[in-house]
């Protein structure tokens, strides 16, 4: 977190299917500081263009706890300790939620962080949570409740 300023990132980044530059936002949630504090822990990438008519694209929405607990949670993203470059995936059952936070079973790695996790309603895709944090019995992701949610859109538009 630190001394960022996301909206001005000059640093160039690179990715396997895309280059980031001066030209792109980098919002985060509104409460982002240096307190630590997990339930704000979320951005974006705002590209743009309409990436997603060649790639796809991936809905997001805000679902209720029962909901949630009887869903399976997806991942997929680019770990750490895989060779460079390499998508991988993995999925399981949501384990449990809390107001802020979804907590889930699915193997993840550094760098993998900021990955959606998502469940997929009749073969469509729709991110339930962000993933921040590993932990030693389940791993976990920021939720997207209406805040979250209206972040989201409002950067999106």
């Amino acid at each position: 977190m630190g001394e960022e300023d996301p909206g001005n990132a000059r640093q160039e980044r690179q990715h396997p299917a895309f280059r980031l530059g001066d030209e792109h936002e980098f919002p985060v949630g509104d409460r982002v500081d240096d307190s630590g504090d997990e339930t704000f822990d979320y951005g974006a990438i705002i590209i743009p263009n309409n990436l997603g008519n060649t790639t796809g694209w991936l809905g997001f929405g805000v679902y209720g706890d029962a909901d949630l607990v009887a869903s399976t949670g997806n991942i997929s993203g680019y770990p750490g300790d895989k060779p460079s470059g390499t998508q991988w995936y993995d999925a399981h059952k949501i384990a449990s939620v809390g107001s802020r936070k979804v907590f889930y079973d699915i193997d993840t790695f550094g760098g993998q962080s900021g990955s959606a996790c998502y469940r997929i309603i009749n073969g469509q895709r729709f991110g339930i949570a962000i993933h921040a944090y590993g932990g030693a019995t389940t791993n976990s992701g920021t939720r997207i409740v209406t805040p979250v949610f209206n972040n989201m859109v409002a950067w999106k538009a």
